[in-house]
């Protein structure tokens, strides 16, 4: 099957996709490319997804200042101005972090067809 919405002309397939498809889906003998079942739609189906997770440990680079020296960049990033003015700027991660504790204090909406997929 083709990668949808790559042709020849355009290029055809990043060689850094190729790239993220490799580690998170050849490597670990998971799917990849036109075999990743739609993340839209279709949600009573299952996902057949592969994921890679990768840890490191910052503090083999610059010992513990690496925590302070990151603080900053993270105190820099926030004062800068929005390109939309009711919004702030975010670092990786903030957004899903306001989500999850917005979801613990006010708990979950399902799709119907997700419960139903989820209770069988």
């Amino acid at each position: 099957p083709p990668y949808v919405g790559f042709s020849p002309a355009s290029g055809g397939v990043p060689k850094r996709l190729i790239m993220v498809e490799a580690l998170t889906g050849l490597l670990i003998s998971g799917v990849f490319g036109p075999h990743i079942t739609s993340y839209w739609g279709q949600l009573d189906t299952l996902r057949n997804m592969s994921n890679l997770h990768l840890v490191i440990d910052p503090t083999l680079f610059n010992g513990e200042g690496v925590f302070a020296h990151t603080q900053t960049m993270i105190d820099e990033l926030h004062a800068q101005p929005a390109a939309d003015e009711y919004r702030k700027v975010r670092i990786p991660g903030e957004i899903e972090h306001e989500t999850m504790m917005r979801s613990l204090d006010q708990g979950i909406d399902i799709p119907e067809t997700v419960y139903r997929y989820l209770t069988g």
